[in-house]
C-alpha cells in the first residue's frame, strides 16, 4: 500500500515545469478571447496538453478541449473542468502581460482578460452537489 508521501502529487513535482507553466499561464492571460470565440486558447491548450503527453480530443461542443492522461492498467478516473473564456473588463494591473485585446461591442477603453487572481496554480476539489435549496 502507497504511504501518503507517495500516494498524491506535491507542488515539488512540479519544480522542473515551473518556467513552462507560468509562461503558459501568463501566455494565455496575455491572449484572451470571448465566450464562443476561443478557438486560438483551445488550439494552445490542447498543443501543450499533446506535449506533455495528454491523448487530445479537439472541438468538443465547439472550441472544448478533453484531454485523457493514463497510467497503469487501473479502471480510475477524475475528470477536471476548466472554463477558458475571457471576461470583457478593463485591465487595471499593469502587469507586464495584461491583456491588451480590445473587447468587441465595448467601448474602446474595455479590454477582454481572464481573471487570474495567484500566480500560483489552485487546484480546488469539486464541492458534492447540495440537495438543499
Amino acid at each position: 500500500m502507497p504511504t501518503l508521501d507517495n500516494a498524491y502529487a506535491r507542488l515539488s513535482d512540479f519544480e522542473a515545469m515551473e518556467a513552462e507553466l507560468k509562461a503558459t499561464r501568463q501566455y494565455l492571460h496575455a491572449h484572451p478571447e470571448l465566450s464562443f470565440e476561443e478557438a486560438e486558447t483551445a488550439r494552445y491548450v490542447a498543443e501543450k496538453l499533446e506535449g506533455w503527453g495528454y491523448d487530445v480530443t479537439r472541438n468538443v461542443g465547439g472550441h472544448g478541449v478533453v484531454a485523457r492522461l493514463s497510467a497503469g492498467k487501473g479502471s480510475k478516473g477524475i475528470a477536471i473542468r476548466a472554463d477558458m473564456d475571457a471576461l470583457p473588463i478593463v485591465e487595471e494591473t499593469g502587469l507586464a502581460y495584461a491583456s491588451g485585446t480590445p473587447a468587441k461591442c465595448m467601448p474602446a477603453a474595455t479590454t477582454v482578460t481572464r481573471p487570474c487572481y495567484s500566480a500560483q496554480p489552485n487546484i480546488s476539489p469539486v464541492p458534492a452537489a447540495s440537495t438543499a435549496r
